[in-house]
């Protein structure tokens, strides 16, 4: 009962995306799809590109996930080969700054509400580029009023691990 309750809470990240890369699930852990040059950003140009996209709207929700639809997760058509209905939902983040940059990978943090697909953002930041992204690294550091214990987090060796299927 309680996991519910907290999986509707609001939620903090920090993380990794690496830019010039698209895969097929918006994830390191995904096939490879296109790799483009990487622009050359500066770290104020993709602080003001993470402040324009803060606030709502609507993206598609990666193929890989385990949303539901008609009562199977849509990672389930992925794995097998099916052809998956495309979901789009309301995504909202509350903050999003860039903690590091040192092409082609982005630091960042961010707030959000529940629902939202941080590796939907990633891809945005590419398409916004016209690069292409992925999201490379993902930490949860808190759900709600909860803080996940101060344990030392290095973007560069923390791979983000998909749930086990």
């Amino acid at each position: 009962k309680r996991a519910q309750e907290l999986q509707g809470l609001d939620k903090t990240y920090s993380g990794t995306i690496r830019l010039g890369v698209e895969t097929d699930s918006g994830d390191a852990t995904g096939a490879v799809l296109k790799e483009s040059p990487v622009p050359a950003a500066t770290a104020q140009e993709l602080k003001e590109l993470f402040a324009r996209l803060v606030g709502k709207r609507v993206l598609p929700v990666s193929r890989f996930s385990a949303m539901k639809v008609g009562g199977k997760a849509l990672y389930k058509y992925a794995h097998r080969g099916e052809e998956a209905p495309e979901v789009r939902r309301e995504m909202e983040t509350s903050f999003w700054d860039l903690t590091s940059w040192e092409s082609p990978e982005a630091g960042f943090r961010l707030g959000c509400v529940s629902g939202t697909y941080v590796r939907s953002l990633a891809v945005l930041v590419g398409q916004e580029l016209g690069c292409g992204a992925t999201l490379s690294s993902l930490r949860r550091e808190t759900v709600g009023q909860w803080r996940v214990p101060d344990v030392p987090f290095d973007p560069k060796t923390f791979r983000y691990e998909p749930a086990a299927l």
